[in-house]
């Protein structure tokens, strides 16, 4: 109806514009809170998913996939329910349905509650349930169902000494219900549960494998550390011991000089070879220590047999009396056993200036001999020998150390006391694979393996 000047819209109408057009209806929105209600109830839905599935595997001593315990637990429960939908129990609420919710228990005891049932409990509840539903009807189709997911779930988790009995349990009563009743094909109903277990057993059987395998590998990593954590401990101890014995032998050097007035020059020598020395060892401590922190970090070179000559000249130079013979080429020892020699001479040297200050001090190492011989030999002042030995007879920890070494490398060690004072005394064996390399002349009349590999 057209409008005149001064009058009023009837009450609901549309004003139309003065073209003649209708305003467009602004669309409706759905409110927001709509759109995040399926989000919320998938998130709540996979959460509570994880946290049953978490409670399932706390309950087992084997860590199985999440997605195998709610396979497991999903078709006991469609199994059982159907099983109850079969039997007109569902709406209202039958006796059946209540046999049902006691199949089910096992499962939910250990899905929500998180607690182990003994696999003895689990089949005995659950296959005197479906027996207790065959028996009422025979036209239960999805009963023998649920005894597959129960064999599946004890052949997974039980030990065989629990999973077999059920397993032949659950067949003989499909069995029973056949010769006795009125239920037909027992006969693939146990085919199927042998094939179950067959599988549960196997999958088992390789997880344990698994779990000891990791338990043998964490084991092996653990040794391996505690073996590395000795070694460098040896390490230090070692050039520890050394550095202190023949700084200490400087600064008494320096001592006695500054004592008995004598040239000032000496004392000034004997305090630079000492601080010498323990910038020498501060170096191979770094270096030792540097091992812990990064094991591709350090490439410098360790100590072998050619570095021997530079050790004792360091400990004559304090004025021991030190002789030391060579006999073959060092190139024929593998790194790790000139590495070894080279700290046994290094704690040797630091025992005799130790503990036998002033003593004549004998070291042979003969590297022509099969196996190679190290010899170092001194005097020792009476009862001395007892404090080498130790309390238990076995030594300190430096003693300790160096017959750890030489058994690593399959090798003899002895030292102790004898008719000159005191001796250690080291046997390594040549390497295997050494021995089958043609034989070559050292220059000595010894056999080198070294050189003859590299002709």
């Amino acid at each position: 109806m057209p409008l005149t000047l001064g009058s009023r819209p009837p009450p609901g109408s549309v004003p139309e514009s003065n073209l003649g057009l209708r305003p467009r209806s602004e669309p409706e929105t759905a409110p927001s809170g709509m759109c995040r209600t399926p989000v919320l109830l998938t998130l709540v839905v996979v959460n509570s998913v994880r946290w049953v599935m978490g409670r399932w595997q706390g309950a087992n001593e084997l860590q199985w996939p999440w997605w195998m315990a709610l396979g497991i637990g999903c078709s006991a429960f469609v199994a059982t329910l159907a099983v109850v939908i079969q039997s007109n129990a569902l709406i209202p609420p039958g006796w059946e349905a209540l046999i049902g919710l006691v199949i089910l228990s096992p499962w939910l005891v250990e899905h929500l509650l998180g607690q182990k049932v003994h696999p003895l409990v689990f089949g005995v509840i659950v296959i005197a349930g479906v027996a207790t539903l065959m028996a009422t009807s025979a036209e239960i189709s999805f009963a023998p169902f649920i005894l597959v997911v129960l064999v599946a779930e004890v052949a997974g988790t039980a030990p065989v000494r629990w999973s077999l009995p059920i397993a032949l349990a659950a067949a003989a009563t499909l069995v029973a219900f056949d010769i006795f009743g009125d239920f037909k094909g027992s006969l693939y109903w146990c085919l199927g549960i042998t094939i179950i277990w067959d599988g549960g057993f196997a999958m088992q059987w390789q997880q344990r494998l698994l779990l000891r395998t990791q338990e043998a590998q964490a084991s092996r990593v653990a040794q391996a550390a505690t073996q590395e954590r000795q070694r460098i401990a040896r390490e230090i101890h070692d050039v520890i011991a050394h550095s202190l014995s023949v700084t200490m032998l400087h600064l008494t050097a320096a001592r006695h000089v500054l004592a008995t007035d004598k040239d000032v020059t000496e004392a000034v020598d004997a305090l630079e070879d000492a601080e010498r020395v323990g910038r020498q060892a501060m170096s191979d401590i770094r270096r030792t220590v540097g091992l812990l922190e990064s094991p591709d970090g350090n490439t410098a070179p360790l100590p072998a047999v050619d570095d021997i000559e530079d050790l004792v000249d360091e400990v004559r130079a304090t004025g021991a009396a030190v002789s030391y013979t060579l006999r073959g080429d060092p190139g024929c020892v593998t790194p790790a056993a000139g590495l070894d020699l080279y700290r046994i001479m290094q704690e040797s040297l630091a025992n005799a200036v130790k503990h036998a200050a002033g003593s004549e001090v004998d070291a042979r190492l003969d590297l022509t001999a099969d196996p190679v011989r190290l010899t170092v030999r001194n005097s020792m002042p009476a009862g001395h020998d007892a404090v080498l030995l130790g309390p238990d007879g076995n030594g300190g920890s430096g003693l300790r150390g160096m017959r750890q070494r030489v058994e690593l490398l399959g090798g003899g060690f002895d030292a102790g006391p004898d008719d000159a004072g005191w001796h250690v005394s080291v046997t390594l064996p040549r390497p295997e694979d050494d021995s089958k390399q043609p034989e070559a002349d050292d220059g000595l009349g010894g056999w080198c393996p070294a050189r003859a590999a590299g002709r």
